[in-house]
């Protein structure tokens, strides 16, 4: 995702202009689509690894990081640079880039130690035992 991500970053102006030739519109988006594509790589770990833990039947650890992340640091940061550090648009989307960085980084971490792999066997087990 990495490419994709550097594609992202370099070519925002070019790919809002498909959606809309305003200057300010281009302006505007391309910094926003910046922002977005710092954190792609991070977001692919969120989506890849979440569903994958939760495929493996740990389904709580992913919920409660999206949770942990979204609500609890997401929506704090973007109001606290937005507002009271007066970033404005700016400040949400750093608190939007916060929350994925350290949510994307929190899955790598939770799934590179394994901790997943414990739930797996257990409800694997529980299968066998019950032959199905």
């Amino acid at each position: 995702m990495i490419p994709i991500a550097v594609l992202f970053f370099i070519f925002a102006p070019q790919m809002v202009r498909v959606f809309s030739a305003d200057p300010d519109v281009v302006a505007i988006a391309s910094g926003f689509l910046r922002f977005v594509a710092v954190t792609i790589p991070f977001l692919s770990s969120t989506l890849v690894l979440g569903k994958g833990i939760g495929g493996a039947g740990d389904t709580l650890t992913p919920a409660m990081m999206t949770g942990i992340a979204q609500l609890g640091l997401r929506v704090p940061v973007a109001y606290a640079l937005a507002l009271a550090c007066g970033l404005g648009p700016t400040g949400i989307w750093l608190g939007i880039n916060a929350s994925d960085v350290c949510q994307g980084s929190a899955m790598l971490w939770y799934f590179r130690r394994g901790f997943w792999q414990k739930r797996y066997h257990r409800h694997r087990a529980i299968l066998e035992e019950r032959d199905i």
